[in-house]
């Protein structure tokens, strides 16, 4: 997903990568050699460092929740690849620090900038939903 991500980015003009963080040391470093930028294996440590204008985070499911917190204490925008959280302890945590904060944010769920989302959202208005179904085929990732 995270590369989905840089390389959309990277088509507009007026963005500027400015750090990467990883676990991998190799793949932030990577990551810096095609987008540019100050590598690091410790958000903590680039939050410190690095003046960020926003931030992606695309962490594994598990891994969400104190890099958010961090960023979002620091007034950095943040942009969250889904799901924000395993826990809704977690979710609400971010959630509310979000709302406190009066931060642009926003979680990538990929349906729901797809026309055909705008569509139902039109065809619904107005109408009082009794029930949805919803199915997911497969685990979540990182976690099971």
């Amino acid at each position: 997903m995270a590369g989905g991500h840089f390389n959309n980015l990277n088509e507009f003009e007026d963005v500027e990568f400015s750090a990467f963080c990883d676990i991998s040391e190799d793949r932030a470093r990577q990551r810096c050699q095609e987008f540019g930028g100050n590598a690091y294996t410790d958000f903590t440590e680039m939050y410190e460092k690095e003046k960020l204008d926003a931030v992606y985070i695309c962490t594994p499911p598990f891994a969400h929740g104190q890099s958010e917190l961090m960023a979002i204490e620091r007034g950095i925008p943040i942009f969250v690849e889904k799901p924000i959280a395993t826990t809704m302890e977690t979710a609400y945590q971010v959630s509310e620090a979000i709302e406190n904060g009066n931060l642009i944010s926003s979680v990538g769920y990929h349906w729901r900038y797809q026309n055909n989302v705008d569509k139902a959202i039109e065809a619904l208005d107005g109408v009082q939903i009794v029930g949805a179904i919803g199915y997911w085929m497969g685990g979540m990732p990182g976690v099971g």
